[in-house]
Formats: structure tokens, sequence, C-alpha cells
């Protein structure tokens, strides 16, 4: 059976050489993914300060259940490479840390909220003052977004048309709420991780610039 998984590579809170280690131990991960029949995608990053590093990365990987769940399993946890700085000579420090976390698919975009095939689109009467017109014809349109179960009307305009524009307005509007609801709980988990980051506890050990594995 084929699987999906999501792990976030992240440098925390540090400096310039954890984000190059993010992007090293992206490479590796994507090499791995390779020899297991897993395809290895990325969903999001944000660029490091140098080249080939990235303070976070989000990657989805896909294929085989047992080979996604061990790879995954194989990655969770803090990373730690271990190397004289490639940006600062004569840093004292040599340890770099890696935070990696798996992550649920959030934020996702509006346009992709709103296909024509998620909305069901009902027209109704206009109740209210406006005359008999208005009371017997149904003009008025109310759109109900399956996915998310947000339903919204428009009956203040006599044009169907036009009551159907500003339903779909108002139902942009909401996903778009929830939307930036979204990205905002994941800015705070982001943080959260940052800050939880923990050194000095690592599962998986590099050694060096070309990044080679240290026994366990």
């Amino acid at each position: 059976m084929t699987a999906t998984a999501r792990l976030r590579f992240s440098a925390g809170t540090g400096p310039a050489e954890c984000a190059l280690a993010v992007g090293h131990a992206v490479e590796r991960c994507r090499n791995e993914a390779s020899g297991h029949g897993v395809t290895v995608s990325t969903v999001e990053s944000n660029t490091g300060p140098v080249p080939h590093s990235f303070t976070w990365c989000n990657l989805e990987l896909r294929g085989p259940d047992d080979a996604v769940e061990a790879l995954s399993r194989r990655w969770l946890g803090t990373v730690q490479w271990c190397c004289p700085s490639p940006l600062r000579p004569h840093h004292r420090r040599k340890n770099w840390f890696v935070d990696v976390r798996a992550v649920d698919e959030q934020g996702v975009e509006v346009a992709n909220l709103v296909a024509d095939a998620d909305i069901d689109v009902v027209a109704i009467r206009a109740g209210g003052p406006g005359g008999q017109h208005r009371n017997k014809v149904a003009t008025g349109i109310r759109l109900t977004h399956r996915p998310t179960g947000i339903t919204v009307e428009a009956t203040e305009a006599r044009s169907q048309t036009e009551n159907r524009r500003r339903a779909q307005e108002r139902l942009l509007q909401r996903l778009e709420e929830i939307r930036h609801d979204h990205q905002q709980a994941r800015q705070h988990t982001d943080w959260s991780a940052n800050r939880d980051l923990q050194r000095g506890d690592a599962g998986l050990r590099f050694d060096g610039s070309d990044f080679i594995e240290r026994p366990s």
C-alpha cells in the first residue's frame, strides 16, 4: 500500500550553521528515500542565510507504507552535525542541531478550497421587505462548501446573478478567515518547536563537511 508522511526539518533558533545542517539533512533524507522507492517533494521551505541552507523545510514522503514509516522513524527527533563552522573558521562551537518533526497538512490555499465541485448551490426566496416580486421569485442564493460545512446566503439583490456573486464573495471571505487561523496556529506551533529543540540528545549524528553518519 502507498502511504504519505510529512516531516519538518527545522534549524530552530540556531545560527546559520544550523540552517546549513538542515540543508545537509534534507539532501541526505532525499538520497535515502530514492534507495527505498520513496519519492520526496518539498511542500514548503524557508531559505536560509547561506546557499544550500534552510531555516526550515517541510518534506512529503510518498511510497510503500513500510518504507515511508521506517524512513520517518529514522529521522524523527534531533539530528546533530559535528563540524567546525564552515562560515566562522575561528568559532569555538562545533555542534549544530536540527529538529525533525511529523507535521499535519495545514494552511491550504483558498484557491484549493473553492472548487466548484465542492460547492452546493441552492436558489432560495428572498424574505423581508421588498414587495411581492421579491417574495415570489427565488432570487436568493445559498452556497454550502461541503469540505468545511460553511453555508452563506445572499438575498438582498433582485438579481440572482448578483446574489450569487455576493454569496461567493462571502464564502471566499469565510474561507480566507479559516486559512488565516490555520496559518496563525502553525506559526505558534513552529515557534514552540523552535523553543523546544533538544540539544545534546540527538538520535542521528553526522560528522564533517561531507555529513558522514556516525555509527550509533
